[in-house]
Order: structure tokens, then sequence, then C-alpha cells
């Protein structure tokens, strides 16, 4: 693989990634319903919460009638956030597709810039067989036993020699 195939294959998978997140980016939220639907959900059964609680006597009809007001309040302002959001949950088209274009350009610049600071960008390929090579080479040129022996014998230690000079 020469030279331009590594950066193709590499910026191919930066871009690969970078299109991953920018789908999730554009798709906008995780469910089918906007969460003001969520929410209109909750409160609902809030309501019959109220009326299970009334029946069962843990509140009184004072209470209940308070917490009813409270919950369909909240009914009214969610519904009303759902209208006003219209179908695409309220997520903002022009700002999600600027932040992924931001994101993919970020994110491939980023690899090209990371890689001109922390890699090798011209390095040749090392083979196998080279690096085989050049790891029995320096096995070689390790010394063995036989030859240290050899040479602390040739070569005594100063203490030693201090010993031989001062000794009676």
């Amino acid at each position: 693989m020469g030279f331009w195939g590594f950066w193709i294959i590499s910026v191919g998978l930066a871009a690969l990634a970078a299109l991953v997140l920018m789908r999730a980016l554009m798709r906008g939220r995780i469910g089918d319903a906007p969460p003001a639907a969520y929410d209109l959900r909750v409160y609902r059964d809030q309501l019959r919460g109220v009326d299970r609680d009334l029946e069962r006597g843990v509140l009184t009809e004072g209470e209940a009638a308070r917490l009813r007001t409270e919950v369909s309040r909240r009914i009214l302002a969610a519904d009303a956030q759902l209208k006003a959001q219209g179908p695409a949950g309220g997520q903002p088209k022009g700002a999600s597709r600027g932040l992924a274009v931001v994101l993919v350009l970020g994110l491939v610049g980023g690899a090209v810039a990371l890689y001109m600071q922390l890699g090798a960008p011209g390095y040749g390929d090392l083979p196998l067989s080279e690096r085989l090579a050049a790891s029995e080479r320096m096995r070689a040129n390790l010394p063995n036993r036989q030859r240290s022996r050899r040479r602390r014998i040739a070569r005594p230690r100063p203490i030693r020699r201090w010993r031989a000079i001062f000794s009676p």
C-alpha cells in the first residue's frame, strides 16, 4: 500500500465515523413521540393516581380537587408546548445540520492534524523479514556469558588491582 492508499483509507474511516455521528444528530430524538407527549402521558397517569388515592381514602376530597387542578394545569401547559413544537419535536434543523458539518470537518481534520503531529508521515514500510533480521543482528551483538567472563578475567576490577598493589 502506497502513501496515498494510507491517506485514502484513513480519511475514509474518519469520514465514516463522522457520518454515523452526523446521522444521530440529524435524526434528533430517540423515540417517535416528542417529549411533551411523554409529559402528557405522565400527567394523565397522575390524574388516575389521584382518583385511586381518593377511593382508598388516602386523600381527602379537598386535597384531590387541589391535585386535579394542579395536574390539569400541567396538562394544559404540556399540550400547548406539544402544539408549539410541531411534529419535529421542536429541534432546530439548521443548528443540527451546522453542528453535523462542524463535527465532520473537525473529526476528519483533527485526525489528519493529530497524525501529522504524532505519526510518521512519509515513513516507509518495515516488513516482517526486515524486523526479524534487525532483531537477529541486535541479539548477535548482545554479550553472552562466555564473552562476559573473558572480559572480566582480562580486565580485573579496580578493587582487585588495589588489593594486589597494597597487600603485604
